[in-house]
């Protein structure tokens, strides 16, 4: 559902339900009530100018909800309509799917406010936190610049990925339960054969980060958790390659339940070492050459962000 279908909806369950308006019927009060530019505002209004049920009277025709189409207090229970998805979210999906076209293009902050029907403001600041994760680049007089998604980014974040999940595991130690490490391995489905097809599930990484009790390594995981999330999916693609994972998982919980420290870390360098080949194995043409991903890979994501 886009803005302006969100913002049209909402005044007429509003107007059907016999509730009162949010407001003026103004474009610059509407569109602070629903924290978005004005455009989708000025579209949705339009819309309901159009059917009859807002009317202009008075000087200067402002808008008023016209009294005939108002609907009994007492009436038929209405639904309000769901709000969108919030808007860093969509803009981040897009760009991270056009990122991994291997597309490197400029992008204006006015345009781009008016396609996503937010305001300037939003818009930056969504911007600024893209930046802030690479994505994005800003350019004096030229805008925004998107850089695409190259391979050896993603193996920069696995080294780092394994820096911070040895160190993370080292300051857990104090913390462990055997329980909690059992049920890690019943979560993932590796408690006992070998489950051949099963999902992967991460609930052994996610347990020792919470227990590092260090933010600044939770913080990254949070902020990189995108990227972690399309290397499990990609990688559940290929059975055996899950199987393995799975296994290794169970070995971790299993060194760490027997406080075998050193043979656990030795375990968790393997399991990330497995999936950094599971990288390697994307890439396609020469190295030399060409830093994109492979093409099946690229469109892989695009289709899991488009939601396919």
């Amino acid at each position: 559902m886009s803005l302006t279908d969100y913002i049209e909806k909402d005044l007429l369950h509003r107007i059907r339900s016999g509730r009162e308006m949010p407001g003026k019927l103004t474009l610059e009060g509407l569109a602070g009530h629903y924290q978005v530019s004005l455009t989708p505002v000025r579209r949705a209004l339009k819309n309901l100018t159009r059917a009859g049920f807002l009317v202009r009277s008075g000087k200067g025709g402002r808008l008023a909800v016209n009294a005939a189409r108002v609907g009994r207090k007492g009436g038929p229970a209405l639904e309000p309509p769901e709000r969108p998805g919030n808007h860093y979210q969509r803009v981040a999906d897009d760009l991270v799917a056009l990122s991994f076209q291997g597309r490197e293009i400029f992008l204006r902050e006015h345009p781009s406010a008016r396609k996503y029907g937010i305001s300037r403001t939003a818009l930056r600041q969504i911007f600024e936190r893209l930046a802030g994760l690479g994505i994005l680049e800003h350019v004096p007089r030229k805008g925004w610049r998107l850089r695409p998604f190259r391979y050896e980014y993603l193996m920069m974040f696995a080294e780092a990925r394994e820096m911070l999940e040895l160190g993370a595991m080292r300051l857990a130690r104090a913390r462990l339960g055997e329980e909690d490490l059992c049920g890690s391995m019943s979560a993932d489905g590796s408690s006992g054969a070998e489950n051949e097809g099963q999902p992967i599930n991460n609930a052994l990484h996610e347990y020792l980060i919470g227990k590092s009790g260090n933010l600044f390594i939770k913080d990254f995981f949070d902020r990189y958790r995108r990227y972690c999330d399309i290397l499990h999916r990609w990688e559940q693609r290929d059975q055996s390659a899950s199987a393995q994972s799975a296994r290794q998982h169970r070995r971790i919980a299993e060194a760490l339940i027997r406080r075998d420290w050193a043979g656990a870390e030795r375990i968790l360098i393997e399991h990330i070492h497995h999936s950094q080949a599971g990288i390697k194995k994307l890439f396609d043409g020469d190295p030399l050459k060409s830093r994109l991903f492979g093409r099946e890979f690229r469109q892989f994501i695009i289709d899991m962000l488009e939601g396919k």
